[in-house]
C-alpha cells in the first residue's frame, strides 16, 4: 500500500495580521516555536508516506521550495478553495501512479495547524482499517470554546458523520458547544485513492477534466490557466457534505488552527505554564503589572514596555502596530475586510 500527503498551503496571511502578510503568510512564519508552521507540519509526517505533496499559489513558489526540499510542489495560478486544490493534487497522484496496483492512501493536512508530533502514531494499525467500511475518515476536536469561525460536525454514537455545520452565529455556536456528539471539523481528511476516484466522478467530473498540469522544472508543477473556470468552493462542500458514508475520529492531543492572535495566546499560556496570564513573544520586551496580555514583538530595533494593562493584544512589526482589546478581536477582521492595504 502507497501512502501519500497533501498539504494544503494557499492561505493569503490576513488572520495574523500585521506579522503575517499577503507577501509572507503565517505558514511560511515562525510563530509557534523556532521553525516555520508549515515546516512543522512536514517534520510531523512519517518517512513511511511514499510522496508529499504542497498545493500553493504561484506567487509563494521560491518561499515553499527554500522550506520543502524535494517534496513536489503544486502550484495553483488562482486560489480557488480547497476543493480544487485537492482534486488537483489527487489528479496528479492519479497520474503518477497509472501503472501501480497497488492501492494508495491519501492524507490531506492543512499547512499551519498545531498538533502533537505523534499524531501519526497508531495510523497504520488503527485508523486505515476504517477504510474498509467508511470512504472517508475526518478529525474531530472536542470543542472547548464558543467559536463562530469553525465548521462543526455532528456524529452519531459509532462516530459515523450525521451532518456539517458552517461558522454558525454565537447563539447556534453556543448550543453546540454545549452538545456531546458534537466536534470541530479540524479540516484533515483520509481517503484511499479508488475511492477518492468514484466521488469525483459522481461530484466533480467536470472539474477534474479541467485541470492539466506543466512541468516549471525539477519537482515543481503548475496547474494551467483553465483553473481559472473552476468553481470557488471547499472539499467540504464539494465532495464530503454530499456523500453520506463520512467516519470521524475524535482528536485528543493538542490542536489549534492559530486562526488569530487570541488564539495562539491560549495556545501559549497552555505550552507555558497553566497560570501564567501574560505572554510575550520576540525580544525587547518589558512589562510591570500587567494582566491578560500577549505582546508580539518582531522588530529589532525597537523595545517595548508595558505597564498596567489588561487583556490586550500587542503586535508590533517593522511596517504595522496592531493594539486591539481581546474582547474586540472581531473588529480587527472588519478592518480587514475594508482596508485592502492593511495587508501589506
Amino acid at each position: 500500500m502507497n501512502y501519500y500527503c497533501i498539504i494544503l498551503c494557499g492561505g493569503n496571511g490576513k488572520r495574523l495580521w500585521p506579522y503575517s502578510t499577503n507577501e509572507i503568510p503565517k505558514q511560511f512564519l515562525k510563530i509557534y516555536n523556532d521553525i516555520t508552521l508549515l515546516q512543522n507540519t512536514l517534520d510531523r509526517i512519517p518517512n513511511y508516506f511514499k510522496k508529499i505533496f504542497v498545493t500553493s499559489g504561484n506567487f509563494y513558489q521560491h518561499i515553499i521550495k527554500y522550506v520543502t526540499g524535494n517534496d513536489l510542489l503544486i502550484l495553483e495560478p488562482y486560489n480557488k478553495n480547497t476543493g480544487p486544490a485537492i482534486i488537483s493534487a489527487c489528479k496528479f497522484i492519479n497520474n503518477l501512479s497509472l501503472s501501480s496496483k497497488k492501492e494508495s492512501i491519501i492524507t490531506i493536512l492543512p499547512c499551519d495547524h498545531i498538533l502533537n508530533n505523534n499524531f501519526f502514531y497508531d495510523f497504520d494499525d488503527n485508523v486505515i482499517p476504517i477504510l474498509f467500511k467508511k470512504d472517508i475518515i475526518l478529525y474531530g476536536k472536542k470543542p472547548t470554546y464558543i467559536e463562530t469561525e469553525y465548521g462543526y460536525i455532528v456524529k452519531d454514537i459509532n462516530n459515523n458523520i450525521q451532518k456539517f455545520i458552517e461558522k454558525p452565529n454565537i447563539t447556534m455556536a453556543e448550543q453546540l458547544c454545549n452538545t456531546n456528539n458534537v466536534l470541530w471539523n479540524m479540516g484533515i481528511f483520509i481517503f484511499s485513492q479508488s475511492t477518492i476516484n468514484k466521488l469525483i466522478k459522481i461530484y466533480c467530473n467536470d472539474m477534474y477534466d479541467l485541470i492539466k498540469f506543466y512541468n516549471v522544472k525539477d519537482n515543481i508543477f503548475s496547474i494551467d490557466e483553465e483553473y481559472f473556470y473552476c468553481d470557488d468552493i471547499p472539499f467540504d462542500k464539494l465532495v464530503i457534505e454530499k456523500h453520506d458514508n463520512n467516519y470521524v475520529i475524535e482528536y485528543l492531543g493538542e490542536w489549534s488552527d492559530i486562526g488569530n492572535w487570541n488564539r495562539l495566546h491560549d495556545v501559549m499560556k497552555n505550552k507555558l505554564d497553566n497560570d501564567v496570564m501574560n505572554v510575550h513573544i520576540g525580544n525587547n520586551i518589558y512589562d510591570n503589572d500587567s494582566n491578560n496580555i500577549l505582546v508580539f514583538n518582531n522588530d529589532e530595533n525597537k523595545k517595548i514596555y508595558t505597564i498596567g494593562l489588561n487583556n490586550l493584544i500587542l503586535i508590533n512589526t517593522n511596517k504595522n502596530i496592531l493594539v486591539v482589546d481581546k474582547n474586540k478581536y472581531n473588529l480587527v477582521n472588519d478592518i480587514i475586510k475594508n482596508t485592502q492595504v492593511i495587508l501589506n
